[in-house]
């Protein structure tokens, strides 16, 4: 699952690519998939998908994108194309890799 850094640590979806998971970020008729959704990281208009927006993951300069976070809701890494950030997966990478492990 992931959440955004910011206050109220809001839910934006789980780290699957499973097409029937309504809570999956890779489910495009999902909330967290729909690229209309503003709860979703493909909505490039939305505050969680706009390139220029502190919590996208698509900001290029953001210190503060989407935590990735395990099941035991510890930090594993941060959802961002900011290859600066400590723990940086990209969106696209990582859905690549999923679709290869078949999750």
């Amino acid at each position: 699952m992931q959440v955004v850094d910011d206050d109220y640590k809001t839910f934006l979806g789980d780290l699957t690519t499973n097409q029937f998971d309504l809570n999956s970020i890779y489910n495009e008729f999902g909330t967290y998939g729909n690229k209309f959704s503003p709860d979703s990281i493909w909505n490039q208009f939305g505050t969680y998908g706009n390139p220029y927006s502190q919590y996208s993951p698509f900001n290029q300069f953001t210190s503060t994108p989407p935590m990735i976070i395990n099941g035991n809701g510890q930090i594993v890494g941060r959802l961002t194309v900011n290859q600066i950030i400590t723990g940086a997966v990209s969106p696209y990478q990582l859905n690549a890799l999923l679709q290869k492990l078949g999750d």
